[in-house]
């Protein structure tokens, strides 16, 4: 059954169970009120709204917990190892599961195989309990928080606003699971662009995608490391045959270095529509650096595509300004006065102007020489992505404000705050988390039941 399927039917079961409940919590009501209304309602709307949600919490833990035990079929599972049938050796092993409504004490069976390849509890499996023993639902609304918040904040914000405790090592442990199972779907895709072996695409695809790409530093086991970041998102025509952007961002984080990135960010590429064939355009925008270009041109590009290479306009005009301010270090104005005419020029005409401009200086300071040696070399690199008037006239963007943006909300925000250290394999996971949540993506995590993909190994037991 697929997810879309089992979410279909999960909410026609659903719908059935809010019949039924309306008419308990009816029975439950005109108790409640008799009894409240003899004893005299308070005046105040704080204290009606705390007796109210005294009420429905109480009321909400007696049916989890009734439901929740009555749910579960008899069953006798076989070994995941051996597939003989497990022994049961209690039938009503107790565990205390915390939810929205506080905690439920509940029952299941408890079975271990007889050749002693470990335990199990399937009713765990089937509630879709992880370790943590939190409910799917408290647990999406607390990795909600906590891909906000630092784990500390969110365990002091966790009572306030979601009426639970939660400590911060727990809060950790539990979005870094979740985030770990979200990472095996992004490594499944890299493997795959790897092997060749993109899926085809599903729909017609946009006419164009843009791709964006930059880095920003985090700090992980004990240095700091450069993690790449990159977005994806389609491009549309307009009425005047330019283009612009359509549809939410997907954004994607890689602490593993450019080698990693790279499948990365093709797979979230390959999602967004660009294997289609009515996609025919992809914008690609960079800083100056080699690796980005080159590496770019094994992945993107082939029949039917047109590539069009932007180098951020912004990165352009910093190099502008460094060629000024070697010539005059010690007058801002003589140095404004160079480079400001330049900047606008090559933002309105190309780079032309610039290029006659660093070809007409000799500077007789070998200091200086240098300085203007390799700016010429930079701005020769990237003649043919600084056609800044015709991406302009077409609609695309000239600057990586999208990228830039994406390494301060997404990664920098949540990763490099005062005091946070990371090991590699957390930070991954926490980042590729808040990456899903901030690209739309956290319904289809969430319905792919993500606490039970990551139940602990079996223990080994006897037999």
């Amino acid at each position: 059954m697929s997810v879309l399927q089992r979410a279909s039917s999960d909410k026609s079961r659903v719908g059935q169970l809010e019949t039924a409940l309306r008419q308990v919590v009816h029975g439950s009501w005109e108790a409640w009120w008799a009894a409240t209304t003899a004893a005299g309602l308070p005046t105040e709307v704080e204290a009606i709204e705390r007796a109210v949600e005294q009420f429905v919490h109480q009321l909400g833990q007696q049916l989890v917990t009734r439901l929740a035990t009555a749910a579960i079929p008899p069953s006798r599972p076989g070994c995941a190892v051996c597939q003989a049938p497990l022994r049961r050796v209690d039938p009503a092993r107790p565990v205390t599961v915390t939810g929205i409504f506080g905690d439920y004490s509940l029952a299941r069976a408890y079975y271990v195989c007889p050749a002693g390849h470990g335990s199990a509890t399937p009713a765990d499996v089937a509630w879709g309990l992880g370790p943590e023993r939190v409910t799917p639902t408290l647990a999406e609304r607390l990795c909600r928080l906590v891909v906000e918040v630092p784990f500390e904040r969110a365990a002091t914000l966790a009572p306030e606003l979601l009426g639970v405790a939660a400590d911060g090592e727990t809060l950790r442990r539990l979005a870094e699971g979740v985030g770990q199972v979200a990472e095996a779907t992004e490594q499944a895709a890299q493997a795959a662009v790897r092997a060749g072996q993109v899926p085809a695409p599903t729909g017609p695809g946009p006419a164009g995608l843009l791709v964006a790409l930059d880095g920003a530093m985090v700090h992980t086991d004990g240095a700091w490391h450069e993690a790449q970041v990159g977005v994806c998102q389609a491009l549309r025509r307009t009425a005047t045959g330019g283009w612009e952007p359509t549809g939410a961002p997907d954004y994607c984080v890689e602490l593993a270095g450019r080698t990693a990135f790279w499948p990365r960010l093709y797979a979230h590429a390959a999602a967004a529509g660009v294997e289609s064939r009515a996609c025919r355009l992809i914008a690609l925008i960079g800083d100056g650096a080699h690796w980005i270009w080159e590496d770019a041109r094994a992945y993107f590009g082939g029949p039917g595509k047109e590539v069009v290479e932007i180098l951020d306009f912004y990165h352009a005009a910093e190099h502008a300004w460094a060629v000024a301010h070697a010539l005059d270090p010690t007058d801002a104005a003589a140095a404004a006065a160079w480079a400001e005419p330049l900047v606008a020029a090559l933002r309105d005409q190309g780079p032309a102007p610039l290029h006659a401009a660093l070809a007409a200086l000799q500077p007789r300071d070998p200091t200086v020489a240098a300085v203007v040696e390799r700016e010429r070399g930079y701005f020769a690199y990237h003649a043919g992505r600084m056609d800044y008037p015709r991406y302009q006239q077409q609609g695309l963007p000239i600057g990586s404000g999208t990228v830039e943006s994406a390494c301060k909300v997404v990664l920098k925000q949540r990763l490099s705050q005062g005091g946070m250290r990371w090991t590699r394999r957390g930070a991954q996971a926490v980042a590729t988390l808040r990456a899903w949540h901030r690209s739309g993506r956290w319904t289809a995590l969430w319905a792919s039941r993500p606490l039970t993909q990551r139940v602990p190994p079996r223990r080994r037991c006897a037999a």
